[in-house]
């Protein structure tokens, strides 16, 4: 780790009602998301719910920055995680 790829998926702002906050919803959304995305880095530009964040592998860098991501090792092993779960279902 250290260096960010030049090309990076952009996410920002996923905003979950206040209602549906603290049900899944959130996770739902980004599972689906992650195991959709092309291989490539994921940068997250929010400063909101950084905890939730860390929680699918996105990591402040560099170390102490306010900017996330994701790398492609980290998306790879979510996005199998991801389908072994669905396949299950």
């Amino acid at each position: 780790m250290g260096q960010i790829d030049k090309e990076v998926i952009i996410l920002c702002n996923m905003i979950v009602d206040p209602e549906f906050q603290g049900k899944g919803v959130g996770s739902k959304i980004l599972k689906d998301l992650l195991g959709k995305s092309p291989l490539k880095p994921i940068e997250l530009q929010t400063t909101l719910a950084g905890e939730f964040y860390k929680k699918f592998g996105f990591r402040y860098l560099p170390a102490g920055s306010d900017k996330m991501y994701l790398s492609v090792g980290r998306l790879k092993s979510i996005s199998k995680c991801i389908s072994l779960k669905i396949d299950t279902i």
